[in-house]
Parts: C-alpha cells; sequence; structure tokens
C-alpha cells in the first residue's frame, strides 16, 4: 500500500476596504452581492494570477475544497453606474451592491501540495491585477497567509485567531464545501465551467455552515442556527434599498 496522502491548506485573507460578489447577470438593474465569497469568485482570482485565458479548463481548481470564515461581515452599501452592453448604443442605470469592511478568511484544501504551491506563488506574484469582484476594489495586500500542511479545513479555522475589525463577536460563521457525513447542506451554483464572456456556465455545489464559537474555540461547530445569514441573504434590502 502506498503512503496515505494527507490534506493541505492554503490559507487567504480578503480583507479590502470594498468588495463584491456578484449574483445574477452582470447587466442587472439591480446587480446584487454575495455576502462572502463565492468559489466561482475565488477560482477566477486564481485563474487571473496564473494569467489563464477564459476558456482555460479548470478542472484542477475547481477540485479544490474551499471554506469561508466570516471574520467581520461587514456592510452592505450600493453605488449607482449607467451600464451598457457591448454593442448597445445606450446604457440603463443600475444599482451595484457590495460590501464594506468585511474580513473574510478563505481556505483552500487539497492533497496535491505542489497544485497549492503554484496557486500560492501565482497570488503573491500575479500575472493579471487582482480584484475583490470589481477593478475598483483592489485586494488588500495581505491576501496570501501561507500553507498549513496536514490538516484540514475544519482543524485549521478552529485553531486561528480572530482576524475581524472592530468588535470581537461572541461567534462567527464557517461556510464550506459539504462532506458525505454532513447533514445540514444547501446546493448552490457556485463551480465555474467557463468564464466566457457571452457563455457563462456554473455548476452546482454543496455547502454547509456551523458557528464557530470565539469564546469557547473547541465547541466551534455546532448546528448553524436561524439567525445566521443565507447564502443571499440580503435579497430583502436589496430588492427594497431604503
Amino acid at each position: 500500500m502506498g503512503d496515505v496522502k494527507l490534506p493541505n491548506v492554503l490559507l487567504l485573507k480578503i480583507s479590502p476596504p470594498m468588495q463584491s460578489w456578484g449574483v445574477g447577470d452582470l447587466y442587472d438593474s439591480n446587480r446584487k452581492t454575495n455576502r462572502f465569497p463565492t468559489k466561482s469568485g475565488v477560482i477566477g482570482m486564481i485563474a487571473a494570477a496564473m494569467g489563464w485565458d477564459r476558456d482555460h479548463d479548470l478542472n484542477d481548481l475547481n477540485k479544490l475544497k474551499m471554506g469561508v470564515r466570516v471574520d467581520s461581515p461587514g456592510d452592505l452599501e450600493k453605488d449607482f453606474q449607467v451600464i451598457k452592453k457591448p454593442g448597445e448604443a445606450n446604457g440603463k442605470p443600475s444599482n451595484r451592491w457590495y460590501l464594506s469592511d468585511a474580513v473574510f478568511i478563505v481556505a483552500l484544501q487539497s492533497d496535491d501540495l505542489g497544485l497549492l504551491e503554484s496557486i500560492e506563488s501565482a497570488l503573491r506574484d500575479p500575472v493579471f491585477n487582482l480584484y475583490a469582484g470589481r477593478k475598483a476594489f483592489p485586494l488588500n495586500f495581505d491576501l496570501v497567509q501561507g500553507i498549513r500542511e496536514g490538516t484540514n479545513i475544519q482543524e485549521l479555522f478552529d485553531s486561528l485567531d480572530w482576524m475581524g475589525r472592530g468588535d470581537k463577536p461572541d461567534k462567527i460563521e464557517i461556510i464550506r464545501d459539504a462532506d458525505f457525513s454532513d447533514l445540514n447542506v444547501e446546493t448552490v451554483s457556485d463551480i465555474p465551467v467557463n468564464f466566457e464572456l457571452d457563455h457563462r456556465e456554473w455548476a452546482l455545489r454543496t455547502i454547509t455552515r456551523s458557528w464557530m464559537n470565539l469564546n469557547h474555540p473547541a465547541n466551534s461547530d455546532i448546528a448553524c442556527e436561524d439567525d445566521g445569514l443565507d447564502w443571499l441573504d440580503m435579497d430583502d434590502d436589496q430588492d427594497n434599498p431604503n
């Protein structure tokens, strides 16, 4: 029997002053944002760092397990823009939603250490400029937090100190790819098939959510509660802005 490969985790901290993880069509008149980074958004960022074309094969990146720890959920904000599709003569008004002052810890897990090392190297010296969802939102300088060997997403999140902004909360949310043993799961359209502008496609993945008690980290993997943020939890606010 061969040696058993242990998982390794590449850790990222996404904490620019503003970020947006778009929901729906790029040209919607009310362009929403997820409340935390999507797998599609993170993979797109990695592909840009590697200098890949939009039609590049994404299979290796899609196999990565991903988790997000919401250290600071941030505030939901919007701005007003005039948008225009290529070839159109006239634009139309659009509300564009984004998050301010949010801090997310993103973990990418794989037993292929070489793959994580190549991703880490690309993110430290990207071919294309990296953004948090929009060209106006450049990423923070301390994005890459390094690789942790021989651990998994949940264990790593449990061991990390809180990295958020403002007052430290009592608990923070963790969202990660679901395992076969997880009971509380959701399905989201969040795996990029390709990034071609006129033919973008996404596949489904299952996620699970839990809460990490910052006062008692050992009890972090508690059941998801009703007062948590949904995957698209801002629908009411974004559809009915104040």
